[in-house]
């Protein structure tokens, strides 16, 4: 397993770096954990970057989860509905 921690801003600058550093980690493991307790801004490419690492991993056979999320990272995940579309660790009061 390989845990990625993700910036306090996922932006487009942060997730142009990270999407090859996930990409890899998608490829070189079979669960990928991305821990988003320190995101305090995130914008529309950082959630598209989510999105797209977990249909990624589920078509090489892979899993994608995201951990920890902060209050901010869980509210624009239900905001944009992207929540439907990644495995999320939330606490049971975030759900």
């Amino acid at each position: 397993m390989t845990t990625i921690i993700l910036p306090a801003i996922l932006d487009r600058e942060a997730a142009q770096s990270l999407a090859s550093e996930i990409s890899d980690a998608i490829t070189q493991r079979s669960h990928v954990e991305l821990d988003g307790n320190r995101i305090a801004k995130i914008g529309q490419v950082g959630i598209q970057l989510l999105v797209s690492a977990a249909v990624t991993a589920a078509h090489r056979g892979a899993v994608v989860k995201v951990k920890n999320p902060s209050q901010i990272l869980l509210t624009a995940l239900k905001m944009t509905k992207a929540v439907d579309h990644i495995d999320l660790e939330a606490s049971d009061d975030d759900k």
